[in-house]
């Protein structure tokens, strides 16, 4: 029943994956509904052997464990999370620059608790005077107080850091139909004529979207691509400015370094691995590139590979135009501005569903957030629009104002407390000119991760280690 329920739960949240691909939705409503009918299974257990009240209190824990998972294994699906739910309410969380998304979790799993046990009184016909007193006192404690902290720190928090102008461009280019079947130049045409009437010498950044260029760029001798060297003459007369967007690229291998994601190129000995990239282009010389390194499991990556690659061999998955396996990076790369002053992450497309791994970036000592993305897969559905949300998590947690390039879907800016500053919506050509700050200090969510989800791992393993105990004793008192 647990995971029917949880199954259906998944299909509502994300149907419109199927706008990708159908196998999508059919994946996150089986294995995701499994995962989190799993903590229901484990509470049963415990109640049996531990009483009701004991297992309850090691529910939410027990549910944690499962975002826990979800931010770090091969078949992550975050989206889902509790604690995401209340991105559209901004105000109300605050706090998750110490607790992160998983605050959010413990706080729903704690007010829902209270108000189970309120009903929990009706039913032990207790007065309606007490019930309504007990009722009232918990909500208060549970509910309000989070609120009302939160909406003192909204109200209080000052932005920090130098200014930054910053240039978003959202082109409005099909993913489906003319995103890679466009020749390369002509949506190079249409993004510099749309951001051209913003440009100036006081703009210090220009954005772009996820897979800007899609020709497939050679890492080792960039500066000779096309589509770099037309970007490059294209912002030749704006000395300050870094230009930052998207890019398929690839590394080419020898037989001997090839990995096991890496493809042959054709009619020759030579291998190569592919990249979902971001890079920053200014007037010096030089070009870096990041990877992206949470990928779309089967667009982007075929999960376990280790293990399915010996069985089945080179299975090539395509769902939405990104085909095979890409390549990732174990650190964060940071994009320093040609001046110095601005050190910037780009958090490509599903990145920014992962709160820890963001935090990665500002560690690093990054004082801008960028996200760059490709929305249209999904079509006009709630799935671009809750994607936007995510990153105003992103920002409170890390207190990184956040500019936003959506192929089509949402671009947007983003300040330090997550309040959407501008925005150009669904389908919607153009380009937005904002003035952000970016801020060098360090949130303590950004320090310390996951504390909550940590302590959950420990609690979940206690509460399962002494579930089994009482079981066994049980069980050999019975036997004698």
């Amino acid at each position: 029943m647990a995971w029917a329920t949880f199954a259906l739960f998944n299909v509502t949240g994300t149907w419109w994956v199927k706008n990708a691909h159908w196998s999508g939705t059919v994946a996150t409503t089986i294995i995701n509904g499994f995962l989190m009918a799993l903590p229901f299974w484990a509470y049963y257990k415990a109640s049996s052997a531990l009483g009701e009240k004991r297992a309850r209190f090691g529910l939410p824990f027990l549910w944690l464990c499962v975002e826990v998972l979800h931010q770090d294994w091969d078949v992550s699906f975050p989206w889902l999370d509790l604690g995401n739910g209340l991105a559209t309410h901004i105000e109300w969380i605050q706090w998750y620059e110490y607790t992160g998304h998983m605050g959010g979790t413990l706080w729903i799993w704690l007010v829902n608790l209270a108000v189970f046990r309120t009903l929990s009184i009706v039913q032990d016909k207790v007065s309606i005077k007490k019930i309504l007193l007990l009722g009232s006192w918990r909500m208060f404690i549970w509910f309000f107080i989070p609120i009302i902290v939160s909406q003192i720190m909204y109200m209080g928090y000052q932005e920090k850091g130098k200014p930054v102008n910053v240039v978003v461009v959202q082109p409005n280019i099909d993913s489906n139909t003319e995103k890679f079947s466009i020749p390369e130049e002509k949506q190079l045409d249409k993004f510099m004529r749309i951001a051209q009437p913003y440009l100036h010498d006081s703009v210090d950044y220009l954005v772009g979207p996820e897979t800007q260029l899609t020709d497939g760029i050679n890492e080792t001798n960039a500066l000779r691509s096309e589509g770099i060297r037309y970007l490059k003459s294209a912002i030749s007369q704006y000395p300050n400015l870094n230009f930052i967007t998207g890019a398929v690229t690839f590394m080419p291998l020898s037989p001997q370094n090839r990995t096991p994601i890496s493809r042959k190129f054709s009619n020759s000995d030579f291998w190569y691995e592919l990249y979902n990239s971001s890079f920053q282009l200014n007037a010096k010389e030089d070009l870096h590139f990041y990877h992206k390194s949470k990928l779309v499991v089967a667009a982007e990556m075929m999960p376990f590979m280790d293990v399915l690659a010996p069985l089945i061999g080179d299975v090539v998955l395509d769902l939405g135009g990104m085909s095979s396996s890409h390549g990732t990076q174990e650190t964060r790369d940071v994009f320093v501005s040609s001046n110095g002053e601005f050190r910037v992450g780009t958090v490509i497309c599903w990145e920014a569903e992962f709160g820890q791994f963001t935090t990665e970036y500002a560690q690093e000592g990054v004082n801008l957030l960028f996200a760059i993305t490709n929305d249209g897969w999904w079509g006009d559905t709630d799935g671009h629009r809750q994607h936007m949300n995510y990153a105003r998590m992103r920002a409170v947690e890390n207190r990184r104002a956040i500019a936003r390039s959506a192929n089509t879907g949402i671009s947007c800016f983003i300040n330090q407390r997550g309040d959407v500053l501008q925005q150009l919506g669904w389908a919607k050509e153009g380009a937005l000119i904002e003035t952000l700050q970016a801020n060098e200090e360090l949130t303590f969510y950004t320090k310390y991760g996951d504390v909550i989800g940590r302590v959950a791992l420990f609690i979940s393993l206690f509460l399962l280690l002494f579930t089994f105990a009482r079981g066994r004793i049980k069980k050999s008192k019975l036997e004698m």
